[in-house]
């Protein structure tokens, strides 16, 4: 039982980690993909369970496919944080945000806002939002920071921490209309920038962002937004965004 235990955990963990190393990961993230794809989960079981039904297993290798399935499971999340220490990853999300922070202006002593659109077609709304309650007001002017943080999936990790190569298109995109209104409210004569990076949690990042760079408000579409920010003492407006009106249906036939 014991060596067929160790066949099947080293038969799945070295194949993940040495297709990792093929494709050019490092020997921690290629174990980490080795360990990942040990993890047997539910699915053997039900194919111990159907074969012994059939008679395709005897009750012995029934026993051994129980085991594997408890310890490749209990085995996965351990060994997951000693490849991939939640030390590196937070350090990889120190690295994201104060790379994204670095070239912005420094205070000027006005309001700092960030507004964060959950959507393009959101960010016309909350750029005349903040429009209408910072410009014109006596005193310093306001300094704004558009932000949109695309999710990356859950079991993804920071840019430039686990794969190089992370496909940054919807960053890109997100820019592209992020951009245009940063420029309408410099045309207005104030600083305006906009920041982009993807993220396994948008939510927490985006306060933690709005916080390293000093905001006082923040102008928002997304209610989960808008509780994230106010965790951290930001004073949050929530730009209203109409939604669509639904289509009337087709009259009935008689």
């Amino acid at each position: 039982i014991l060596v067929f235990l160790a066949f099947m955990i080293a038969g799945k963990w070295f194949v993940g980690a040495a297709a990792g190393r093929a494709v050019g990961l490092n020997s921690k993230e290629a174990n980490t993909i080795g360990v990942l794809m040990n993890c047997r989960g539910l699915m053997i079981l039900v194919v111990a369970i159907v074969a012994s039904q059939f008679g395709g297993i005897t009750p012995e290798m029934r026993v051994v496919f129980a085991l594997g399935a408890i310890v490749t499971t209990m085995m996965t999340g351990p060994l997951v944080d000693v490849f991939l220490p939640k030390r590196d990853v937070e350090e990889e999300r120190e690295k994201s945000i104060g790379g994204s922070l670095a070239a912005l202006p420094a205070m000027t002593g006005g309001p700092r806002v960030v507004i964060a659109p959950a959507e393009p077609g959101d960010a016309a709304v909350a750029v005349s939002a903040a429009v209408e309650r910072f410009l014109g007001r006596e005193g310093p002017a306001p300094q704004f920071l558009l932000v949109n943080l695309p999710e990356l999936s859950p079991e993804g990790d920071y840019v430039g921490a686990m794969i190089e190569t992370v496909d940054t298109r919807a960053e890109t995109q997100a820019l592209g209309w992020l951009g245009p209104a940063a420029d309408r409210l410099a045309a207005a004569g104030v600083d305006a920038d906009a920041v982009a990076f993807q993220t396994p949690d948008p939510e927490g990042d985006l306060a933690k962002l709005a916080a390293d760079w000093g905001a006082t408000d923040a102008v928002v579409t997304a209610d989960e937004d808008a509780r994230a920010l106010e965790s951290e003492g930001i004073r949050v407006h929530r730009a209203q965004v109409t939604p669509p009106e639904p289509v009337a249906a087709a009259p009935e036939r008689v």
